[in-house]
C-alpha cells in the first residue's frame, strides 16, 4: 500500500517517509547546510505515520496521571548578554525600547551584563512554575572567537541551579560544526557537563544543522539519549510523519540507531521570520498543531527561545500553556518524556511495523 502525501502527487511509502530516503546526501541544501520544508516535495503538516499506528494499534501510550497528549516545552539558549557595541547601537536607533519596553535594563548591561534584558532563565522558570511545568533548556558550549559565541557556561553555574531547583533539565545546544564532527560534539558535551557537574542526555544542534541520518549515528556515539532537532526552520509540522518519539532507521546500514528523537513540532521564529506571521495568525497556526497531535496522544515539541519572551510573544507562549493545560496535557522536559518512553517500554522502532 502506498499513500499520497506530496505536494507534488507522488506516491511515497511508509518506510520511505518514515526514513526519510529522500534526505540522505541530499545535493540541495540552504546556506546553514540544511533541509527545509522549501526544498522538500513532501508535505508534512499531517502526522500520517503517528495517525496510522494509533488507529491500528501498534502504538498506545499512557501518560503520567491520564494526561491525554505530552508538550515538551524547550528553550535554546542562544543568547544571554548584549555586547557593548550591540547596546549602544541599540541606544542610538532607540529599538530596546521598541523591541523589549525595557530599555533602563538594556541601558544598566553597559555596567552589569546581567541587567541584559535577555537574561531572563530566572523568569522563564517562573512561568512555567504556574503550570506545574518543567522544560529543557539547551545551552551553547561554545569557545571565546567561536561563531555564535555569547557566554562561558562557567559563568552561569547559579543559572544552571535555577533551572535544576525547578526539576527541568539543561541540555546541549551543539554548535555549528558539531552536528556532522564527533570530535567536536564531544568536546562540546563534556565542557557543559564538567560545568554543571551531570550526565547531559539532550541535545539540539545550533539552527537545527542535520544530516539525515549520520547526525543521529554521531550523536549516539557521542553518549546523548535523546535528540530534538528534527523539524524544520521554515515550517511546522512532522517531518517524517510521526509526532511521538521513535527510533531512527538508517536506510543505508539496514539498522535502528540507538537514540531516541523527539520531533520538533514548531519554532517560535519559524513564526515572524520564516512564514511573516503577526500574533493573531501565529496562535490560529499553532493551535492547528496542537489539535492534530492531541488527537493521536503524540507529543507536541515546541522550541521557544528566552529571546522570544517579550511583549506579544510571552503572551503567545502563555497562551499556548493556558490552551495546552486546558486539554489537559502534560507539559514537561524532554528528559521527562525520554525516561517515561524507556521505563514503561514504550515502542519507538517502528519501521517493521509499516510493512503495508
Amino acid at each position: 500500500m502506498k499513500i499520497k502525501f506530496s505536494i507534488v502527487g507522488k506516491e511515497i511509502n511508509y518506510k520511505y517517509l518514515f526514513s526519510r530516503q529522500d534526505e540522505y546526501n541530499a545535493e540541495i541544501v540552504d546556506e546553514q547546510q540544511r533541509n527545509t520544508f522549501a526544498l522538500s516535495e513532501i508535505q508534512t503538516d499531517t502526522p500520517i505515520i503517528s495517525e496510522y499506528l494509533v488507529k491500528e494499534n501498534k502504538l498506545r501510550v499512557l501518560y503520567p496521571d491520564n494526561k491525554k497528549f505530552a508538550v515538551c516545552l524547550t528553550h535554546d539558549i542562544d543568547v544571554l548578554f548584549f555586547s557593548k557595541k550591540e547596546i549602544i547601537k541599540q541606544v542610538i536607533k532607540k529599538n530596546i525600547g521598541v523591541s523589549y519596553n525595557k530599555p533602563l535594563p538594556g541601558l544598566y548591561s553597559l555596567i552589569d551584563k546581567r541587567k541584559s534584558p535577555l537574561f531572563n532563565v530566572r523568569q522563564i522558570v517562573e512561568i512555567e512554575k504556574k503550570y506545574n511545568a518543567n522544560s529543557t533548556f539547551f545551552f551553547l558550549a561554545l569557545k571565546k572567537n567561536e561563531r555564535d559565541f555569547n557566554y562561558k557556561i562557567y559563568e552561569i553555574e547559579d543559572v544552571f541551579k535555577i533551572i535544576k531547583d525547578n526539576n527541568s533539565e539543561i541540555g546541549l545546544h551543539a554548535g555549528h560544526h558539531a552536528y556532522n564532527d564527533l570530535n567536536k560534539l564531544k568536546e562540546e558535551k563534556n565542557s557543559l557537563e564538567n560545568c554543571v557537574k551531570a550526565k547531559i542526555i539532550g541535545i539540539r544542534n545550533h539552527f537545527l544543522k542535520f544530516s539525515t541520518p549520520q547526525t543521529w549515528e554521531i550523536q549516539s556515539f557521542a553518549g546523548f539519549k535523546y535528540d530534538t532537532s528534527y523539524g524544520y526552520n521554515d515550517a511546522a509540522g512532522f517531518r517524517n510523519g510521526l509526532c511521538h518519539p521513535f527510533s531512527p532507521f538508517n536506510s543505508s546500514s539496514n539498522k535502528y540507531v540507538d537514540i531516541m528523537e523527539i520531533p520538533l513540532t514548531l519554532m517560535d521564529c519559524t513564526l515572524d521570520r520564516y512564514m511573516r506571521l503577526d500574533i493573531n495568525n501565529s496562535w490560529k497556526y499553532i493551535k492547528k498543531f496542537i489539535d492534530k497531535v492531541e488527537q493521536v496522544g503524540g507529543i507536541f515539541n515546541l522550541l521557544w527561545h528566552n529571546s522570544y519572551f517579550f511583549e506579544g510573544n510571552l503572551e503567545l507562549y502563555v497562551k499556548i500553556l493556558d490552551y495546552c493545560q486546558s486539554k489537559g496535557a502534560w507539559l514537561t522536559s524532554g528528559e521527562n518524556i525520554y525516561k517515561w518512553w524507556a521505563e514503561n517500554n514504550i515502542k519507538t522502532k517502528f519501521y517493521e511495523e509499516l510493512n503495508l
